[in-house]
């Protein structure tokens, strides 16, 4: 049975809303209680939960040795985990853990759940496009890069060759190595993916911010390609 209402020590089921949920566990890991929310969130029905292991909604990808690593630790903890959805996506969800003490076999886990797929899978796929870029750029003499670096400025070469005082001929080698090494055929190109290195960067670091980064397992779970099906 799902109950709508709450003792004193735990949020009432109604009070949560998509894309946040509720999901009660007892001692042996088994649902007790569903908030309504879980079934616009994973498309379940509360009632088909209730009763069976938690581990059974856990995707293929979800280190759920983490997950357990925490089960007798009474202080509250803060995960991600990736579940699957009742038509079998993974979705990862920021949850916030926390073990409501009663008598004995009482206890019980309250797991506060967020879906964050979307920030985390927009996280990866940026994260890694940086990577190549900073790959790209690693590869580049340090002539290049002094070229590189005027050529996002808007410098055009004879200005690069009076600065660096070489020859517009030298400058104009050096240009078009480094756009080979970009894979790309004009200077807009090139200037394009200079301004993306930068973006990225300042765009990771704010993105670094976010309160799922904070999770104990962030290192495990967000680092890895996450995927969209079991």
């Amino acid at each position: 049975m799902v109950y709508s209402t709450a003792a004193p020590d735990q949020p009432r089921l109604t009070d949560f809303v998509a894309p946040h949920a509720f999901i009660s566990q007892d001692l042996s890991g088994n649902i007790t209680e569903v908030s309504h929310s879980i079934t616009e969130v994973l498309g379940y029905s509360p009632e088909t939960l209730v009763g069976r292991p938690i581990n059974t909604i856990f995707s293929p990808d979800c280190r759920a040795n983490d997950y357990f690593r925490f089960a007798s630790d009474r202080r509250p903890t803060h995960l991600l985990l990736s579940l699957l959805s009742s038509s079998g996506e993974s979705r990862v969800f920021s949850v916030y853990r926390n073990r409501s003490i009663g008598s004995g076999q009482d206890d019980r886990y309250h797991n506060l759940l967020s879906d964050v797929t979307d920030e985390v899978r927009q996280y990866q796929t940026l994260k890694s496009r940086l990577e190549t870029l900073q790959s790209i750029q690693r590869g580049l003499s340090d002539q290049e890069h002094q070229v590189a670096e005027r050529i996002v400025n808007g410098m055009l070469n004879r200005e690069i060759a009076e600065e660096l005082q070489v020859s517009e001929r030298t400058v104009d080698r050096r240009r078009a190595s480094v756009m080979n090494h970009y894979g790309v055929d004009s200077t807009a190109e090139l200037v394009c993916q200079l301004s993306e290195l930068s973006h990225l960067k300042t765009f990771l670091q704010i993105a670094g911010q976010s309160t799922w980064r904070t999770a104990v397992n962030v290192n495990e779970l967000a680092a890895r390609p996450l995927s969209r099906s079991a």
